[in-house]
């Protein structure tokens, strides 16, 4: 018995399809859930981080001007927002965490993209009345997405290593 004739029952292309459906949780769905897992903690960093630089640079400014007597450890308090400051700006700067949010922000819209034609080319094919001609479509359709997802993976990959690098420190 040839593979077309055995998936031409209705039993045998539905386990069929079931394996496929696992190769693409496996290789698509197993992505989609990476990015999903790491959006939100680069986005809440980002988001911290630039809020912290926003009211600690603005504070600095209107620190420095009270008197001793209004804040007797004014100096102090001064050299420790000027540090924080310094320290906030150093981290996002070394981290990169607005470019991660919005590079792994992309992929995961990308790949759910990716799956919903792909599932769109999936009730397309179930229409079709020819085995032979069902088949192909799935695998074509398939063959697609696994491709265009390694793209979204790679391309991804690329970004982050492109940001990654020791900060430029002037001498």
């Amino acid at each position: 018995m040839n593979m077309n004739s055995a998936l031409s029952d209705a039993s045998g292309y539905h386990a069929w399809l079931a394996d496929v459906r696992a190769l693409v949780q496996q290789h698509v769905g197993a992505g989609l859930a990476y990015y999903e897992s790491r959006t939100r903690r680069p986005w809440l960093l980002f988001r911290i981080c630039g809020s912290l630089l926003i009211v600690l640079s603005i504070s600095l400014p209107v620190l420095s001007t009270l008197k001793v007597e209004m804040l007797p450890e004014k100096d102090l308090v001064v050299s420790l927002v000027a540090l924080s400051v310094a320290v906030l700006s150093g981290l996002s700067t070394f981290f990169h965490w607005h470019d991660t949010w919005r590079e792994n922000t992309r992929a995961k819209l990308e790949l759910r993209e990716l799956l919903a034609i792909w599932e769109l080319k999936l009730l397309a094919a179930r229409q079709e009345p020819d085995a032979t001609v069902r088949i192909q479509t799935v695998v074509t359709a398939t063959e697609t997405l696994l491709s265009e997802a390694r793209k979204v993976g790679s391309s991804n990959t690329e970004g982050y290593f492109k940001n990654v690098s020791l900060p430029d420190i002037k001498k």
